[in-house]
């Protein structure tokens, strides 16, 4: 009889291990592992397709730069690399030289700081074999038959052979107005821009208003205090204050911590996707400088409109205490802090004259003082 009670026993614990694995097979798709590790490729994929600048030459070695490339532009460039990954010939390590490399090229890649060979061939869905030699660079010069990565911390030059020719002729439809040293050299007229400010209505800045924009802050959007202390909008929970100031400056700040190791690529693409949260945000950006230690990466953005940058001016940086659009603090793999400049910009048909030498709006109190 317990023979049998035994055998019993031990087909039912069978059974539920059966049945536990069949639901954990069948729901696999909602497990955190998964998700996380989807979610971390997806991110991975987006900063490294958008953390550098184009610069395009032509016959007359001036430059056209292009902040924010369309995915018709990259995929010449992503092409060329892909191939070189997979079938490209090591053709020689050299001292870097920018001019002489500038005689060869047709185009270059910017980018904001060093990526790993291992990291890009991820992000063209490839693998890293035929280029070996290399291990992180952040420049890339593109030819019609050849690529150099460029290591300028190493000032060293990795030249590789493509297997084919490749016609760049579309990319070459630009305005060259920077020399090599993406200085311009014509006249510059800029489009006309006009402020918008997202948080108000009808112009007027109120409480509910900005409250209905800072959902993107808090998970449980219903559960937060508010507060009106001397023009100083306040929305608070338990871990996040996000507060709105007199200068329409915004600033979130996470008092939550965790103990996570990380590495400055993924804090600043935790930062990128904070900001894209962010539904005020309309404008493109672009990184402008950061600053890391052990556990903390800071990054500091500024807004792109119709290809021009835009720049806080000195004097204006100092009164809002920020110099650029936007400021994030990412520590331990979660932003702690993220301040901003609440408007943003929008271009109208016409154009006015720049009154400096660089391609780029400035923006002083005296023009955001005109909301």
């Amino acid at each position: 009889m317990n023979k049998i009670k035994n055998l019993a026993l031990i087909l039912l614990i069978l059974i539920a291990i059966v049945q536990t694995n069949i639901l954990w097979l069948q729901n696999i798709s909602h497990h955190n592992f998964f998700y996380k590790t989807a979610q971390r490729e997806k991110i991975h994929q987006y900063h490294l397709a958008q953390n550098f600048k184009l610069e395009i030459k032509n016959e007359k070695n001036l430059f056209a730069v292009i902040y924010k490339p369309d995915d018709q532009i990259k995929k010449i460039t992503d092409d060329m690399l892909k191939e070189v990954f997979e079938k490209g010939k090591f053709v020689s390590k050299t001292n870097f030289d920018f001019d002489l490399e500038l005689k060869k090229t047709i185009c270059i890649y910017d980018y904001d700081f060093f990526i790993s060979v291992e990291n890009f061939a991820s992000y063209l869905g490839t693998k890293p074999n035929n280029i070996s030699k290399l291990k992180t660079f952040n420049k890339i010069f593109f030819e019609s038959d050849a690529i150099a990565f460029v290591d300028t911390l190493e000032k060293k030059l990795y030249r590789y052979q493509a297997k084919n020719k490749f016609d760049f002729s579309s990319l070459l439809q630009q305005k060259y107005e920077y020399d090599k040293n993406l200085i311009p050299v014509v006249d510059l007229s800029l489009p006309k821009i006009k402020i918008n400010n997202p948080y108000a209505q009808n112009n007027d800045l109120l409480m509910n208003t900005i409250e209905k924009k800072l959902d993107c802050f808090f998970i449980n959007s219903a559960n937060k205090n508010i507060e009106n202390v001397n023009n100083i909008f306040t929305f608070s929970n338990n871990s996040v204050v996000v507060k709105y100031y007199p200068e329409n400056v915004l600033e979130y700040t996470n008092y939550q911590t965790q103990d996570k190791s990380s590495d400055l690529l993924n804090d600043y693409a935790v930062a990128i996707n904070f900001i894209k949260k962010d539904t005020c945000v309309t404008n493109d950006f672009i990184l402008k400088r950061y600053e890391q230690d052990d556990c903390q990466s800071d990054f500091y953005f500024d807004y792109v409109i119709n290809n021009v940058p835009v720049e806080i001016e000195k004097n204006f940086a100092q009164n809002i205490e920020l110099e650029n659009f936007i400021y994030v603090s990412v520590k331990n793999g979660v932003v702690s802090k993220y301040k901003k400049v609440a408007f943003n910009f929008i271009a109208s048909g016409d154009y006015t004259r720049s009154k400096s030498k660089k391609y780029v709006y400035g923006i002083q109190e005296d023009f955001l003082s005109q909301f």
